[in-house]
């Protein structure tokens, strides 16, 4: 075995929701927007600049 196991919790739709060091939040659409880390949260652009 190599190094323990970390519990992983998901929602209804299967996306990872929290593991050992992280929290995640997605949009309705089920798009990552949101990560929470031991450093801080990290959060995307809602509106990216369109080339």
């Amino acid at each position: 075995m190599r190094g323990a196991t970390s519990p992983v919790i998901t929602d209804a739709n299967g996306s990872v929701i929290n593991d050992f060091t992280r929290q995640y939040a997605y949009d309705l659409r089920g798009k990552l927007i949101q990560t929470t880390t031991t450093l801080g949260v990290v959060s995307r652009n809602p509106f990216p600049a369109r080339c």
